[in-house]
């Protein structure tokens, strides 16, 4: 019974943070119609934190480096108008 428990646990778990990362993008790409970019500032209450963490996980993703980010999340990060153009213009101010 305790095993059942666990595996029902680790999927439902895993099964949230999906829904989580999904909502979140989907918050991410109408902050971007809206905006005309998706340049979150970080202390935005909800978005801030999360687009930081993800551009980090993409520039991981992007050097072929280890990342919890699959290959169906970059590609749908890819898809949004100036995510990879954001770091981008970071390294041109520094």
């Amino acid at each position: 019974f305790i095993s059942i428990m666990d595996n029902f646990s680790a999927v439902g778990m895993e099964e949230l943070l999906k829904r989580r990362w999904e909502d979140q993008f989907n918050s991410l790409k109408t902050f971007t119609k809206k905006h005309g970019d998706c340049n979150v500032p970080l202390e935005h209450p909800t978005l801030g934190e999360w687009v930081r963490i993800q551009r980090g996980h993409y520039e991981l993703y992007k050097m072929r480096l280890p990342t919890p980010l699959t290959k169906k999340r970059f590609t749908k990060l890819e898809e949004i108008l100036g995510f990879d153009e954001y770091n981008k213009s970071k390294e041109e101010d520094a």
